[in-house]
């Protein structure tokens, strides 16, 4: 009897020091959810977070002003073209009249691709707990999401971590379906499923930085991948009452007279070209579209230098030449008087530095040879920055001479000897430009295409393999997104550190990014990098 008196008393202690006799704390329900289910949360419980997530997310993007790209692009085998608009992701009263004037804007209701569901209801989700898995490192738990009864909901899958945060997800909508459909042009409505990663940024909230896109084919299509597409967004180092803030600075910053004392005409004339270019540059900065001056900058302003070391100009450059990066997929070189704009697209697509060292050798002769007056409809003009840009692009003119020039300036140079990959790049554009007309627009490609073979007939580069995009171990462009990387709160860019592998048949092509969801694990915030081939 005593033994089992000592037992039992044994028992109760131990009872009582389960039961918060001896100091432990109540467990909440999601920590007792946890318990019951080995480490994780109750379907039901983790549908309420989910839900409490994406509402904060949503307000929180809504304080925010940040601009986005978006692309779609179709198989190799498909006969449609492809699409691209970018601007103001987040619309106002103000920025959807600016919205509806601009060439090809972004689709009203694109934020439904920054969601599974912008309006998440746990009401209307079955919410079932698949594996514990990581999302760059960050342990999170999978759920597939089904919608209830006939309610257009998100079918996939969500990533979601202990603190309640939506890290990924990935599935398809029928909303999106509709809304990706009808911006590409599509008669009829197509099925896609879309995924969605996010990053800690401004303030340590979570936004959609990057989405990928793939065309869900039917079943008596193609196996092959048909078509895919991203969504791109930057600009989150303001908010919008910041954004207003920088507004009225720059317009008040050059609102200044300058003191031309002792000057003769000519250089007042040239000083107030500079202070136009200088104008436009702050607008296209400060409103997101253009990279802030940075490292990176400097390669490319060393590249020029290395063009001009060798250049024969009748008469020299002045001011001196510039150069800064458009923040678009798109390729593109547009001349702001003495100011080069060459976008991230043909950063990333270029294979090499020779390439990069062709198109901006024909903005140089083109400069040189023709140099084009800065328009009157910038010059400190209160536009729209895409209607400012807009007005820099010009059409193909007398071609063959700037091309003639640029060639010179690439046989004195030291990349005369690399040029033959520069010859595959001229390749590629002229190849998948009418298929691509969106992410290779024809102004472009009448500018540096070399469409004549002044340059690709040239004794540099004709020693080039025979084009061919599908041969293994042949390439004319890196897909996009393989050799920049975006800050997306500073919009800075720079090199990315990661090996540049060329993929068959992927010239010019989309590819899954997966990039890292903080700042503190690399130097600069959200760098994208690649799903494995």
């Amino acid at each position: 009897m005593r033994a089992i008196g000592f037992l039992l008393s044994i028992a109760i202690v131990v009872s009582l020091s389960q039961n918060q006799v001896l100091g432990r704390a109540p467990a909440s329900p999601a920590q007792e959810a946890r318990e019951n289910n080995d480490g994780r949360l109750k379907d039901s419980d983790a549908a309420v977070l989910v839900q409490r997530f994406e509402q904060w997310t949503t307000a929180e993007l809504r304080k925010m002003d940040p601009v986005g790209e978006l692309y779609l692009q179709p198989g190799s085998g498909e006969k449609d073209t492809d699409s691209y608009s970018w601007g103001r992701v987040v619309t106002t009263s103000a920025s959807e009249k600016e919205r509806r004037n601009t060439v090809d804007p972004l689709p009203a209701h694109v934020e439904d691709l920054l969601s599974p569901d912008l309006q998440f209801d746990a009401r209307h989700y079955v919410l079932r707990f698949i594996r514990h898995d990581s999302v760059n490192g960050i342990p999170v738990s999978i759920y597939e999401t089904h919608s209830r009864g006939d309610y257009d909901g998100f079918e996939g899958q969500v990533a979601l971590d202990r603190q309640g945060f939506v890290w990924r997800y990935i599935g398809s909508r029928r909303a999106v379906d509709s809304l990706l459909s009808k911006w590409s042009g599509q008669w009829r409505k197509r099925r896609f499923v879309y995924s969605g990663w996010r990053a800690r940024l401004h303030g340590g909230s979570l936004y959609t930085t990057d989405v990928f896109i793939q065309e869900t084919p039917s079943l008596n299509s193609s196996p092959q991948f048909s078509r895919r597409g991203k969504m791109r967004l930057w600009n989150f180092g303001k908010t919008r009452a910041e954004q207003a803030r920088a507004e009225l600075e720059v317009v008040e910053g050059n609102e200044r007279t300058h003191e031309h004392g002792g000057r003769s005409a000519e250089e007042n004339e040239r000083q107030w070209m500079r202070d136009v270019e200088d104008y436009v540059l702050d607008v296209l900065t400060r409103d997101g579209y253009l990279a802030p001056e940075g490292t990176f900058e400097t390669s490319c302003a060393q590249v020029i230098s290395n063009l001009l070391a060798v250049a024969r100009f009748g008469e020299p450059l002045d001011p001196p030449v510039r150069c800064r990066v458009l923040l678009s997929s798109r390729l593109d070189l547009r001349l702001l008087g003495h100011t080069m704009l060459i976008s991230i697209g043909c950063l990333d697509t270029a294979g090499d530095e020779a390439t990069v060292a062709t198109i901006l050798a024909h903005g140089l002769a083109e400069m040189a040879t023709k140099p084009v007056p800065i328009t009157a409809k910038v010059a400190f003009a209160k536009r729209p920055a895409l209607e400012l840009l807009a007005a820099l692009e010009t059409k193909p003119s007398n071609e063959d001479a700037v091309d003639k020039a640029a060639l010179a300036l690439l046989s004195k140079s030291l990349y005369r000897s690399k040029l033959e990959q520069a010859g595959l790049f001229l390749d590629g554009i002229n190849d998948v430009s009418p298929r691509l007309t969106t992410l290779v627009p024809r102004a472009f490609v009448g500018h540096i295409g070399d469409t004549a073979g002044v340059l690709r007939q040239s004794e540099w580069m004709r020693r080039r393999p025979v084009y061919d995009p599908l041969r293994l171990g042949h390439f004319s462009a890196l897909p996009l997104g393989s050799r920049m990387a975006l800050n997306r709160e500073t919009n800075q860019v720079a090199l990315l550190r990661a090996p540049l592998v060329p993929m068959l048949g992927k010239s010019f092509g989309v590819i899954p990014p997966y990039p890292y969801p903080s700042d503190a694990e690399v130097d600069a915030p959200l760098v994208s990098r690649f799903a494995p081939n």
